[in-house]
């Protein structure tokens, strides 16, 4: 039976299990010893490795985890109930136990069990993506306890199973955070190694916070010895949040490109400029800086335009897969990682709207140029020769001239088609004091040469999306109106972060990716929105993603 799971926020004989039992309650609580040389990482997370047995685990973080070594070899705290359900699970004793939380919130314990040993038969596969692990379920005292499977190798499985003494909330899903993030580990090779990736660290507290991610973030940025990967986990997190101007005082620090003083005589419109040449084109190629969402905004206002020059797809390299957003119209927070930016997440939204087919194309192969440009071909041309294609890739995946190849020159070896390559990112770091401030918002082809991007045309997009009209425009002017928080509410000192939502989208699945994100300091005591007419709904969400407040917006 293939069981498929989604996650929302606020995803033998009788005689031998008999014998079994009573020769586990004879080994009594301190027959169960570790296979020692575990360790234990802790962060945000709790991490298990051992280099000795080659596999690891991630946990929660307020687990208080035990593991071998020394003379700490034995558990405590294993109930005669919690025995007899890992008898019922068929724990034997020549399976290694790895670590264990007992405690009044967790009963949970990992292993490395025999494969051999264990009816898989048994099992249900449980899928998110990609990804998957073998599930069992038993009911006990009233309650369901879990085993979850991982395989190692040909002969081994790591099991993690949870009795939960507790009665928390939430168990089941939590359980299959753990599998989940333990599989994915286990799968990229990355079991065995530290762990202060500050994009996986973003990521843990992306799911535990929310858009509150990169403010948790920065709190313990001491901690990294690769402080540029750090800032440019950090800008990428901020850019999600809205939050432009933190993300762009980090850039410096992992961009390589040389800061350029630009002239106005060498600028011209780039809206204009660019629909002209793309007239004729068969395929046009955007890069973007991932945390530079100015860079989804500006292509999502070329979108309609695009359209009715006639080009039918859009491949995206940071969707992961569209068929939930070709079915609801949306993107979901499980669509892909990039997509959690709203920007992105509303290009995408419109694109579905305008009659574009959405290309998922990425590739995360030793050979990966190669095989986006294939995935790409594969999904349009190979489909419909008279397609035409807008991607949006990052940064040099569309240089036309670096060795080695990068996707575009692959794909124009594929096709034939020399694809319109537009530059968003080689100037991105760029001024130009020559422009008045009223004209300084906006995006600008550059006259003056391609300074050796290897790209067709070089945009300067210097888009400021403060205030920017939300939602959908349907030919009515945007509103801009203003939510007074409750007495209740300003009587905290809190600070939250703003979360608009098309209603509709919201009721379909509240894990869509918002409209709008921003955050709400301390002392906020209102906040000032330009919406187009429609309806939407608005949330403050504070640590922890819990509701603080919520509104439905009818907006005429």
């Amino acid at each position: 039976m293939l069981t498929s799971f989604k996650f929302y926020p606020g995803r033998q004989c009788k005689y031998a299990v008999c014998l079994l039992w009573i020769i586990l309650c004879q080994w009594g609580c301190s027959s169960f010893k570790y296979s020692g040389g575990g360790r234990v990482e802790s962060k945000y997370r709790n991490y298990y490795f051992n280099d000795r047995l080659k596999v690891g685990a991630v946990l929660y973080g307020d687990m208080d985890l035990s593991v071998g070594g020394g003379d700490k070899t034995k558990v405590i705290g294993i109930s005669g109930a919690g025995r007899k359900v890992l008898a019922r699970f068929g724990v034997r004793r020549s399976d290694s136990l790895l670590f264990a939380s007992i405690s009044s919130k967790y009963s949970v314990v990992g292993l490395i069990r025999n494969a051999a040993t264990i009816k898989v038969n048994d099992f249900q596969q449980v899928i998110d993506r990609k990804d998957s692990y073998l599930m069992k379920t038993l009911n006990y005292k009233n309650r369901e306890a879990y085993e979850g499977l991982i395989p190692l190798d040909s002969s081994r499985f790591l099991s993690i199973i949870d009795y939960a003494d507790a009665d928390r909330e939430n168990a089941k899903e939590g359980f299959h955070t753990i599998m989940f993030n333990s599989f994915r580990r286990i799968k990229s090779g990355e079991a065995l190694l530290a762990v202060l990736d500050p994009f996986e660290d973003a990521d843990e507290l992306f799911d535990e916070h929310g858009y509150l991610a990169p403010y948790k973030l920065a709190l313990n940025k001491a901690m990294y010895k690769e402080q540029p990967l750090l800032n440019q986990a950090l800008a990428t997190y901020y850019s999600f949040s809205g939050d432009q101007e933190s993300a762009r005082k980090l850039e410096e620090s992992f961009i390589g490109f040389k800061k350029e003083t630009i002239k106005a005589k060498d600028l011209a419109p780039a809206a204009a400029a660019i629909l002209r040449r793309t007239l004729n084109q068969k395929a046009v190629m955007f890069n973007t800086a991932h945390h530079r969402p100015e860079h989804a905004y500006f292509l999502g206002q070329l979108l309609d335009s695009l359209r009715h020059q006639g080009f039918t797809h859009l491949g995206l390299e940071g969707l992961a897969d569209s068929s939930s957003a070709i079915t609801y119209g949306f993107i979901t927070q499980s669509d892909g990682f990039y997509t959690r930016d709203p920007e992105l997440s509303n290009l995408i939204s419109k694109a579905i709207a305008l009659g574009f087919q959405l290309v998922s194309y990425d590739d995360d192969s030793e050979n990966r140029e190669h095989k986006q440009a294939e995935n790409l071909v594969s999904k349009t041309f190979k489909k419909d020769k008279n397609a035409r294609v807008v991607v949006l890739a990052g940064y040099a995946h569309i240089d036309e001239i670096a060795s080695p190849k990068k996707m575009a020159a692959y794909f124009k070896d594929f096709t034939g088609i020399d694809p319109l390559t537009i530059d968003q990112t080689r100037l991105m770091t760029s001024e130009c004091d020559e422009l008045d401030s009223n004209y300084k918002d906006n995006a600008y082809v550059y006259l003056a040469g391609n300074l050796g991007s290897g790209m067709n045309i070089l945009l300067w997009n210097n888009i400021s999306l403060n205030n920017k009209p939300i939602g959908t425009n349907t030919g009515m002017p945007p509103v801009n109106v203003k939510v007074e928080f409750p007495v209740s509410l300003q009587l905290k000192a809190f600070q939250g972060v703003e979360m608009l939502y098309r209603k509709a989208d919201f009721l379909t699945d509240s894990t869509a990716v918002p409209l709008h994100v921003k955050l709400v300091p301390a002392d906020a005591r209102n906040v000032t929105l330009n919406l187009y007419p429609g309806k939407y709904v608005l949330q403050i969400l504070g640590d922890g993603k819990e509701v603080l407040y919520q509104q439905e917006l009818v907006v005429k």
